[in-house]
């Protein structure tokens, strides 16, 4: 995996998606499974990442990414 996350300015769902159509339910469970638990409920996946994800720490980033791998993996 990359070390620099690739995060742009929209909401942590569309970061994890990448724009398709994926179940809520979905995304918050691989949320769960990275370790983004505080992440893993509905009114977090409307939160806005700000561009590079620089309103992230370096592990969260890292794990936004890891989460958008897991769901296309």
């Amino acid at each position: 995996m990359r070390q620099d996350a690739i995060l742009f300015e929209d909401t942590l769902r569309n970061n994890i998606t990448m724009y398709q159509d994926v179940p809520d339910e979905k995304v918050i469970s691989i949320l769960s499974k990275v370790g983004l638990d505080s992440y893993a409920n509905h009114d977090s996946l409307d939160m806005l990442i700000l561009e590079g994800g620089t309103n992230l720490s370096g592990g969260e980033k890292r794990r936004v990414t890891l989460a958008r791998s897991c769901l296309y993996s």
